[in-house]
């Protein structure tokens, strides 16, 4: 079966998810392809057509809702146009489910369990060393740069972030060099931080109710309220010295690395497998 991914876009998350597609699926796949395909699945959700005019069966991606239209309607109205929808965190999955959308899948993406290991070493610096990874938006302000922007002026941290700039093999030791990982975000899939933070043992501070970080436990920090708390758990994390004399004991790092152990691209890729063999099926079973 050929499935044609069609990705309007391009950066780590579109590419990774491809990449995985190609290395592990059981079917061809191929990228905005014009040749006739046995399925298509839309990376993200809005590339889909306002009138699905594809006649093979479809899937797309719903990362998250965004707070204003047009996306934040589009996010349900482009739902009921694919025969199944996929989303990689339970919150978002269960609102596409409340607007009556009735497939939805979540699939939570993987994390390269080989690249991505276990600290042996930790910062030694007085400074709690803390680290942002990806782009600085200045933008969206759902990633909230201006909380990043506060993060860094605080007396105390000593702030690091890959500016989307570093290349993915870089990209595990800079966890290493971490006693904390910040994910600033308001609204938010992801992020995909989590799950390579917890593969490297290394803590991460998110907003409660921030697509997947709610779905895990040890060394998921999530924070309630505004920027204020977030700076004001951050004060504290470092007065209590909580980062390196508890998230550095070999048996906490290896529980939060155990809860990402089943999370391997080739299981985000067969499931993606299995969603696609059921919608082929369903229409041929349902063609006339």
């Amino acid at each position: 079966m050929k499935v044609n991914v069609v990705c309007s876009d391009t950066g780590w998350i579109y590419d990774q998810f491809i990449d995985a597609f190609q290395l592990y699926s059981k079917h061809d796949i191929v990228r905005n392809s014009n040749e006739e395909c046995d399925v298509t699945h839309y990376i993200p959700y809005y590339d889909v057509p306002k009138r699905n005019a594809v006649q093979q069966p479809c899937t797309a991606w719903f990362s998250h809702q965004e707070t204003k239209d047009p996306l934040k309607t589009k996010f349900i109205s482009a739902a009921y146009l694919v025969d199944h929808a996929i989303s990689h965190s339970y919150k978002y999955a269960k609102i596409l489910r409340q607007n009556k959308v009735n497939n939805v899948k979540q699939i939570m993406p993987g994390v390269d369990l080989i690249r991505f290991r276990l600290r042996e070493k930790f910062p030694t610096k007085k400074r709690l060393v803390v680290g942002y990874i990806g782009r600085q938006y200045t933008s969206s302000a759902r990633k909230n740069p201006a909380l990043l922007t506060q993060i860094s002026q605080l007396p105390f941290v000593e702030f690091i972030t890959t500016g989307g700039k570093l290349s993915l093999d870089k990209v595990p030791d800079f966890y290493k060099k971490l006693d904390l990982v910040v994910s600033p975000a308001t609204t938010e899939g992801g992020p995909m931080a989590v799950l390579e933070a917890l593969a490297s043992g290394v803590p991460i501070l998110c907003f409660e109710g921030v697509g997947v970080a709610d779905e895990f436990s040890t060394g998921v920090i999530k924070v309630k309220g505004g920027n204020q708390e977030y700076l004001d758990k951050i004060k504290e994390l470092y007065d209590s010295g909580v980062c390196r004399d508890l998230y550095t004991k070999l048996d906490t790092m290896k529980q939060m690395r155990s809860q990402v152990e089943q999370f391997t691209w080739e299981n985000f890729a067969r499931a993606h497998d299995r969603v696609w063999d059921s919608v082929y099926a369903y229409r041929q079973d349902n063609k006339g």
